[in-house]
């Protein structure tokens, strides 16, 4: 009898299919391999574009720091270091004669720190921002723009063959900070003094080109600031005898080698000697009699102009104290003398102590005022005229005045530049011109107006023409030292037999 199979048995005797093949395992294998290896290479990428990315906020960090560690931080100009670098780059250039040459220029603003004194550093910081940009302008990018400390700058002009090209780049700087600054809704005016040395084949090296440039800056403050001058050799020669006079001046008031000469001002119509103007004399030892256009520069860059001019002060009035009450006495006052806040006592004291009243007192001083003018020296000047002191414009009409500045200084009188006065006596249709204006003006503010430089009746004659009320020049009287003595050396024997 046949029965049925045991299930069990059936499933036994079928074949058994393969679940995993070496095939399968293979190609497991091989997918797990790829995705990992993607997955790696994902990795690998995204660690490469973090390297890449950090790498590139690296060079851009070191590159805004090498930026800023080459440039000036408040005006973005080259910084000194890197100027230096920059010029003995392009130094070498022209020593290897792949350049022809180069120009470097030195800067400095004039009467920049009466504005960080009257208005604070942050005008200040408005105006070098502004200048920054000007200059940058003007010198154009093929040449270089540096700011080397406080109100120093510096140009160094990437092609210069010659100086006349340098010196109309540099004037046209000059022109260009003379245009006000408005800060805070004010205007405030500047200047500009420039040195510049070419340096062409041939040329010494950094150090002294530097140096000849800082002595054509000086030469350049020298002739009175806002103008450029070019080093010629000559001038280290001349620099090195002024510092030899002015290690001399520093002694001279000690040793008493300093006097006063008087030269007469006159009415126009009587000719009788109505005032005095006090000039200084040096007696070097060895020079001889120098004159003050010598040594009065020296004594302002040297800052002994206020011992120097405190000290005329004192000697002037004490002798026109004794002379007649109708004789005034006039007195020169340099713009160093004027920004000196102690010069108003020392007025004073020499007022006080010679006993000579204050109306009889006038103080002179040329346009070059106008340049610095602000309110503490329209204070300085207001006061004077309270104490009584006469205030006197010297040489109008030859500087710079803002007419808009005449009514409020107070003035007593104007004189008139001996240039003009002996070209209009000689006929010249031009300087008659600005005399009759200067005339017309000061008739205008109730003003005097004395001609200096009348050396000869034609002369006289052609100014009481003109309409100047008072006239001085050799016609009238030399300096002389009071006693007649032309010379003050017999004056400062006589104070040193005292």
């Amino acid at each position: 009898m046949q029965t049925d199979a045991s299930p069990f048995a059936i499933a036994a005797s079928a074949p058994i299919p393969e679940l995993v093949t070496p095939g399968h395992v293979l190609t497991v294998m091989l997918a797990i391999g790829f995705v990992g290896a993607l997955v790696l290479a994902c990795g690998i990428f995204r660690a490469f574009r973090e390297v890449n990315r950090k790498r590139k906020a690296l060079d851009e960090a070191n590159r805004q720091l090498l930026h800023a560690s080459r440039h000036d931080s408040l005006t973005g100009l080259v910084e000194r270091g890197h100027f230096r670098e920059r010029f003995e780059e392009l130094l070498s250039e022209v020593h290897g004669g792949s350049r022809p040459g180069i120009a470097l220029m030195l800067i400095d603003l004039d009467f920049f720190k009466k504005i960080n004194d009257a208005h604070g550093h942050r005008a200040g910081d408005a105006v070098l921002v502004d200048v920054a940009r000007r200059f940058r302008e003007v010198v154009g990018p093929a040449n270089i723009v540096g700011r080397l400390g406080g109100d120093e700058f510096a140009v160094i002009v990437a092609d210069a063959a010659d100086d006349a090209a340098a010196k109309k780049l540099a004037d046209r700087l000059i022109a260009r900070v003379k245009m006000p600054f408005v800060v805070n809704a004010e205007e405030l005016c500047i200047g500009a003094s420039i040195g510049i040395v070419i340096a062409a084949a041939g040329a010494p090296g950094a150090s002294a080109l530097t140096s000849n440039a800082d002595l054509a800056l000086y030469e350049a403050k020298r002739r009175g600031r806002g103008t450029s001058v070019v080093y010629r050799p000559e001038m280290r020669a001349a620099i090195e005898e002024r510092e030899l006079l002015e290690g001399d001046l520093s002694l001279a008031l000690q040793h008493g080698q300093l006097g006063l000469c008087y030269q007469p001002i006159v009415g126009a119509g009587d000719e009788a000697i109505v005032c005095r103007e006090a000039l200084v004399r040096w007696h070097h030892p060895v020079r001889g009699l120098l004159y003050p256009d010598l040594f009065i520069p020296l004594a302002e860059s040297r800052q002994i102009i206020q011992q120097i001019g405190a000290w005329v002060l004192r000697e002037a009035c004490t002798e026109a104290a004794r002379w007649d009450d109708t004789i005034c006495l006039s007195l020169n006052i340099s713009t160093v003398q004027l920004l000196d806040p102690a010069f108003l006592k020392s007025v004073v004291e020499a007022l006080a102590s010679s006993g000579l009243p204050a109306d009889r007192l006038m103080l002179e001083f040329d346009e070059t005022i106008f340049a610095g003018i602000d309110d503490s020296l329209f204070a300085l000047l207001q006061s004077l005229h309270v104490l009584g002191v006469k205030l006197v414009l010297d040489h109008f009409g030859r500087g710079s005045s803002s007419l808009s500045y005449l009514e409020r200084l107070n003035l007593s009188a104007v004189k008139i530049h001996r240039e003009f006065v002996q070209a209009a006596s000689a006929g010249s249709p031009r300087s008659a011109a600005i005399v009759d204006a200067i005339v017309s003006l000061a008739r205008s503010l109730d003003l005097t107006v004395t001609a200096e430089g009348v050396e000869t009746a034609q002369h006289a004659d052609a100014m009481r023409a003109a309409g100047c009320t008072h006239l001085q020049g050799y016609h009238f009287g030399r300096p002389e030292a009071i006693g007649g003595a032309a010379d003050p050396r017999v004056q400062v024997a006589q104070r040193a037999r005292r």
